[in-house]
């Protein structure tokens, strides 16, 4: 039980790091990239 939540934990956190990773990539492309 405690590996299966471990692995469902982990699994949740890279996700998280996923989606994050991908909203920086957007801002960034979008806001800080851009020439003034």
């Amino acid at each position: 039980m405690r590996l299966s939540l471990g692995g469902f934990v982990l699994a949740i956190i890279c996700d998280f790091i996923d989606i994050a990773l991908n909203f920086w990539s957007f801002f960034a492309d979008h806001f800080l990239l851009e020439p003034v």
